[in-house]
């Protein structure tokens, strides 16, 4: 006879509005249930694109993380040297692969049925797959299993199908699992988020609002990590260049210059400016999209590409400046569509002329400079590629990013009696770096600095302008700063004179500075 471990259970029927689930709850030993029951988990050493692809048609046996080797010890440490007991039970379930287990119902001596159930369950050879899958407890069972409380029972949950029925579904037990698993302290991100997707949880859930936009998102980052090829025979270059294993680092291999991205972060990005800007491609062909505008980079700038903030390693790297370029192809692409070639467009920009490697003056990078230098990178790119063009008087990016014919703008309006300004006849100076004007506001008498990104009558700030302060000139010690001409504006009748002067800072990337100064004279 086949041995087999033999376990005892009471069943219920849980009753939702469409079907009967089958419920077995009994106690088993540690040291019987690793002979018998796995947890369905990716391997440590999946490739990214082999998760990528198993995402996109829900998987059935490869979803749980690892087995922690670590943990396991620790367990089987505490349970063998202390009196603790594991009360908890352990979540189990059918083997959706195996060929079926027939729960029994014990008879009394006398043959009268009782409410026990008897399941026994057979003990595979070493080579093939185990009859029960974990779906919550791994850790417990196999550190107690090494533990000295090995043979000790501990109380089980057991989902299986009653014989010739199909209650459940490699699915539900997925998505059973993830369900318990996904806000568990301690699973990882990437885990979660691809777990969350792959069984419409959460944001994921179809009756959530926007859970279509996060469904294509994530569809789209999958493509792009797991497909070989789109459209045409050239390979995909993000082919496996994604973290979907998180056991493998936050890292992806060096196939992959630059543009490192967990799948959650890439699919916020796209997320956030693509589909929620009413793009309408489907999200392969935004993946296809992204791998063309990548390719395209690689040959539309100047060698070396190792110093490129694009493609460069270490310091030469701006992780902020790739983020400014997917930003870009993004927001293209929910604007205008596909261009009919990306490295013509790159050309357009003078990609090929600009000096791309930023660390000969961009030294600083944390910070708020850093959080600066995000705004600035995520704000010019899709600017310009959605222009095609550069700025007026502009030869290259470097020279924009910099500061080169940044601008601020200064509006003026006139005030109601009660001192609130009015929109008639206002009056816009604009200030570049190194500009020092005098103007005669006449009788306006509200004053305040755009900030960028602000516009007013299709004026604004330009866009190379990252961040706008004001100060008081000529002071003693630290200059006082005017906070309310970069907020809601000031009256200049409130004032005890007739002029004003400004000193007007301009921060840039990398936190490269332009000034201008603005007197203001009325009467």
């Amino acid at each position: 006879m086949h041995p087999s471990v033999r376990i005892d259970c009471l069943k219920d029927v849980v009753h939702t509005a469409k079907k009967k689930y089958p419920v077995y709850v009994g106690f088993a030993r540690p040291s019987d249930l690793v002979k018998v029951a796995v947890a369905p988990a990716y391997g440590t050493n999946d490739p990214h694109r082999e998760i990528a692809q198993r995402v996109l048609q829900p998987p059935v046996s490869s979803w749980q993380r690892p087995l922690e080797n670590a943990r396991v010890t620790a367990i089987a440490d505490v349970f063998s040297s202390s009196d603790e007991i594991m009360p908890n039970p352990v979540l189990l379930s059918a083997n959706i692969d195996h060929a079926g287990l027939e729960p029994k119902v014990l008879n009394a001596p006398d043959g009268t049925p009782t409410t026990l159930w008897q399941i026994d369950v057979p003990i595979p050879q070493e080579s093939d797959a185990k009859p029960l899958w974990i779906l919550d407890g791994q850790h417990r069972i196999n550190g107690l299993a090494k533990s000295s409380q090995a043979d000790n029972p501990i109380p089980i949950v057991l989902l299986l199908n009653a014989p010739g029925q199909t209650a459940y579904s490699g699915r539900d037990f997925a998505h059973i699992f993830a369900q318990v698993t996904v806000t568990a302290k301690g699973l990882n991100p990437i885990h979660e988020e691809w777990l969350t997707y792959s069984y419409e949880l959460d944001r994921y859930a179809p009756t959530v609002a926007g859970s279509e936009a996060h469904r294509s998102s994530f569809e789209a980052v999958a493509h792009l990590c797991g497909d070989v090829s789109f459209s045409t025979p050239d390979p995909n270059p993000w082919l496996n260049g994604i973290v979907f294993n998180p056991e493998q680092g936050t890292t992806p291999p060096a196939t992959l210059a630059g543009f490192h991205y967990s799948s959650p972060e890439l699919k916020d990005l796209i997320l956030k400016h693509f589909y929620l800007q009413n793009g309408i491609l489907d999200p392969q062909e935004l993946a296809e999209q992204l791998a063309l505008a990548y390719s395209a980079l690689t040959k539309a700038i100047a060698m070396p590409h190792d110093e490129s903030v694009f493609f460069g390693k270490g310091t030469y790297a701006h992780k902020v400046m790739q983020d400014g370029f997917i930003v870009g192809v993004l927001r293209r692409l929910a604007h205008l569509g596909p261009p009919n070639s990306w490295l013509d467009l790159f050309r357009s920009l003078n990609f090929h002329k600009t000096d791309w490697n930023f660390n000969t003056w961009a030294s600083t990078r944390g910070g708020n400079a850093g959080n600066t230098s995000r705004k600035l990178a995520e704000t010019i790119f899709p600017n310009v590629m959605i222009q095609g063009i550069l700025p007026d008087d502009i030869d290259n990016l470097a020279d924009y990013f910099r500061g080169n014919n940044a601008q601020v703008t200064v509006l003026f309006r006139h005030t109601t009696t009660e001192g609130r300004p009015i929109k008639k006849d206002y009056l816009l100076v604009k200030l570049m770096n190194g500009n020092k004007p005098t103007r005669d506001i006449g009788d306006r008498r509200h004053m305040k600095i755009l900030q960028p990104g602000r516009e007013w009558s299709g004026a604004q700030s330009s866009p190379n302008v990252g961040k706008v302060e004001a100060y008081e000139p000529n002071a003693m010690g630290r200059p006082r700063k005017f906070s309310a001409l970069t907020g809601s504006g000031i009256n200049l009748a409130e004032l005890d004179s007739t002029s004003l002067e400004v000193n007007i800072s301009m921060e840039h990337y990398g936190a490269e500075f332009g000034n201008a100064s603005l007197t203001v004279k009325w009467s």
